[in-house]
Protein backbone atom coordinates (compact mmCIF):
# COMPACT_ATOMS: atom_id res chain seq x y z
CA UNK A 1 0.00 0.00 0.00
CA UNK A 2 1.38 3.21 -1.30
CA UNK A 3 2.55 5.59 1.66
CA UNK A 4 0.34 8.94 1.78
CA UNK A 5 3.27 10.85 2.83
CA UNK A 6 4.62 10.68 -0.57
CA UNK A 7 1.35 12.39 -2.40
CA UNK A 8 0.30 15.37 -0.73
CA UNK A 9 -3.01 16.68 -1.17
CA UNK A 10 -3.47 19.63 -3.61
CA UNK A 11 -2.79 22.50 -2.08
CA UNK A 12 -2.89 25.12 -5.19
CA UNK A 13 -0.04 26.65 -7.22
CA UNK A 14 3.21 25.49 -6.40
CA UNK A 15 6.70 27.28 -7.50
CA UNK A 16 8.70 24.06 -8.93
CA UNK A 17 12.41 24.14 -9.08
CA UNK A 18 15.22 22.08 -10.56
CA UNK A 19 18.57 21.98 -8.71
CA UNK A 20 21.06 24.10 -10.35
CA UNK A 21 23.41 23.41 -12.45
CA UNK A 22 25.51 23.20 -9.48
CA UNK A 23 23.82 21.85 -7.06
CA UNK A 24 22.81 19.10 -9.91
CA UNK A 25 26.14 18.13 -10.75
CA UNK A 26 26.94 18.18 -6.58
CA UNK A 27 23.95 15.89 -6.74
CA UNK A 28 25.28 13.31 -8.99
CA UNK A 29 28.55 13.11 -7.43
CA UNK A 30 27.32 12.18 -3.83
CA UNK A 31 25.33 9.68 -5.58
CA UNK A 32 27.59 7.91 -7.24
CA UNK A 33 29.95 7.59 -3.88
CA UNK A 34 32.21 10.75 -4.14
CA UNK A 35 32.85 12.03 -0.35
CA UNK A 36 31.75 15.73 0.31
CA UNK A 37 35.26 17.04 1.12
CA UNK A 38 36.63 15.39 -2.36
CA UNK A 39 33.50 17.09 -4.24
CA UNK A 40 34.48 20.36 -1.86
CA UNK A 41 38.10 20.61 -3.54
CA UNK A 42 37.11 19.39 -7.22
CA UNK A 43 34.78 22.36 -7.17
CA UNK A 44 36.41 25.20 -5.17
CA UNK A 45 33.97 25.14 -2.57
CA UNK A 46 33.18 24.25 0.95
CA UNK A 47 32.11 21.07 2.46
CA UNK A 48 29.63 23.21 4.05
CA UNK A 49 28.31 24.33 0.83
CA UNK A 50 28.21 21.15 -0.90
CA UNK A 51 26.16 20.08 2.55
CA UNK A 52 23.81 22.71 1.99
CA UNK A 53 23.70 22.78 -2.13
CA UNK A 54 22.79 18.46 -1.66
CA UNK A 55 20.46 19.28 0.86
CA UNK A 56 18.88 22.00 -1.39
CA UNK A 57 19.05 19.47 -4.65
CA UNK A 58 17.46 16.50 -2.56
CA UNK A 59 14.76 18.64 -1.35
CA UNK A 60 14.00 20.25 -5.05
CA UNK A 61 13.91 16.55 -6.66
CA UNK A 62 11.70 15.47 -3.77
CA UNK A 63 9.31 18.08 -5.05
CA UNK A 64 9.55 17.14 -8.44
CA UNK A 65 9.14 13.75 -8.02
CA UNK A 66 6.03 14.20 -6.22
CA UNK A 67 4.39 16.46 -8.17
CA UNK A 68 5.39 14.29 -11.32
CA UNK A 69 2.60 11.83 -9.48
CA UNK A 70 0.70 13.87 -8.51
CA UNK A 71 -0.18 14.97 -11.81
CA UNK A 72 0.30 11.91 -13.83
CA UNK A 73 -2.04 10.03 -11.13
CA UNK A 74 0.65 7.70 -9.38
CA UNK A 75 0.85 5.84 -6.37
CA UNK A 76 4.17 6.03 -5.47
CA UNK A 77 4.98 2.97 -3.40
CA UNK A 78 9.14 4.19 -2.78
CA UNK A 79 10.82 7.16 -3.63
CA UNK A 80 14.20 8.59 -2.73
CA UNK A 81 15.43 12.13 -3.49
CA UNK A 82 18.54 11.01 -2.58
CA UNK A 83 18.97 9.06 -5.30
CA UNK A 84 15.99 10.56 -7.53
CA UNK A 85 13.68 8.00 -7.95
CA UNK A 86 10.04 7.16 -7.77
CA UNK A 87 8.38 3.78 -8.30
CA UNK A 88 4.96 3.24 -8.16
CA UNK A 89 1.34 2.54 -10.21
CA UNK A 90 -0.53 3.95 -12.60
CA UNK A 91 -4.20 2.81 -12.73
CA UNK A 92 -5.01 4.66 -15.69
CA UNK A 93 -2.20 2.70 -17.75
CA UNK A 94 -2.70 -0.45 -15.09
CA UNK A 95 1.40 0.02 -15.04
CA UNK A 96 4.24 0.22 -12.63
CA UNK A 97 6.06 3.64 -13.07
CA UNK A 98 9.21 4.35 -12.52
CA UNK A 99 9.51 8.71 -12.12
CA UNK A 100 13.75 9.39 -12.79
CA UNK A 101 15.52 12.49 -12.13
CA UNK A 102 18.68 12.49 -14.35
CA UNK A 103 20.79 15.53 -13.78
CA UNK A 104 21.23 15.68 -18.19
CA UNK A 105 17.66 15.46 -18.39
CA UNK A 106 15.90 16.30 -15.65
CA UNK A 107 12.34 14.55 -14.69
CA UNK A 108 11.29 11.51 -16.74
CA UNK A 109 8.68 8.93 -16.37
CA UNK A 110 8.62 5.49 -17.75
CA UNK A 111 5.57 3.06 -17.84
CA UNK A 112 6.56 -0.54 -17.71
CA UNK A 113 5.01 -1.60 -21.08
CA UNK A 114 5.80 -4.17 -23.88
CA UNK A 115 5.43 -2.76 -27.66
CA UNK A 116 6.67 -2.41 -31.05
CA UNK A 117 9.90 -0.71 -29.95
CA UNK A 118 11.04 -0.35 -34.00
CA UNK A 119 8.25 1.37 -35.34
CA UNK A 120 7.81 3.85 -32.03
CA UNK A 121 7.97 7.41 -32.64
CA UNK A 122 9.57 7.55 -29.58
CA UNK A 123 12.51 5.03 -30.24
CA UNK A 124 15.05 7.32 -30.17
CA UNK A 125 14.19 9.62 -26.98
CA UNK A 126 13.45 6.44 -25.16
CA UNK A 127 17.50 5.10 -25.91
CA UNK A 128 18.65 7.65 -25.36
CA UNK A 129 16.91 8.22 -21.79
CA UNK A 130 18.07 4.80 -21.00
CA UNK A 131 21.27 5.00 -22.30
CA UNK A 132 21.97 8.54 -19.99
CA UNK A 133 20.19 6.44 -16.91
CA UNK A 134 23.01 3.76 -17.33
CA UNK A 135 26.04 5.88 -17.64
CA UNK A 136 24.91 7.73 -14.72
CA UNK A 137 24.21 4.66 -12.74
CA UNK A 138 27.32 2.92 -14.00
CA UNK A 139 24.72 0.07 -15.01
CA UNK A 140 26.02 -2.06 -17.96
CA UNK A 141 23.72 -2.38 -20.78
CA UNK A 142 22.95 -4.21 -24.13
CA UNK A 143 23.39 -2.17 -26.82
CA UNK A 144 21.35 -3.96 -29.21
CA UNK A 145 18.37 -4.79 -26.85
CA UNK A 146 14.88 -3.18 -27.39
CA UNK A 147 14.03 -0.59 -24.85
CA UNK A 148 11.23 -1.92 -23.14
CA UNK A 149 13.58 -5.26 -22.32
CA UNK A 150 16.86 -2.23 -21.75
CA UNK A 151 14.07 -0.78 -19.22
CA UNK A 152 13.34 -3.85 -17.22
CA UNK A 153 17.35 -4.49 -16.46
CA UNK A 154 18.42 -1.35 -15.54
CA UNK A 155 15.11 -0.25 -13.64
CA UNK A 156 15.89 -4.04 -11.86
CA UNK A 157 18.95 -3.10 -11.16
CA UNK A 158 18.36 0.22 -9.65
CA UNK A 159 15.99 -1.17 -7.60
CA UNK A 160 18.40 -3.86 -6.31
CA UNK A 161 21.02 -1.01 -5.35
CA UNK A 162 18.02 0.65 -3.67
CA UNK A 163 16.94 -2.39 -1.76
CA UNK A 164 13.69 -1.86 -2.96
CA UNK A 165 13.14 -5.47 -4.31
CA UNK A 166 15.03 -8.97 -3.58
Amino acid sequence: MPNKKHRPPFSGPTVLRYPTEQQSQIWLARRQGIAPSDIADKMGVTRAFVSKSLRSAEKRIEDLINHTAQINRIQLHHISSRHGMGIGYCAAYKSETIIAYSSKMGIQVWFDHHGDCDSCADFKECTRFLSTMSKEWKIPLASNAEPTRVAQHLFGAIEKQLDWID
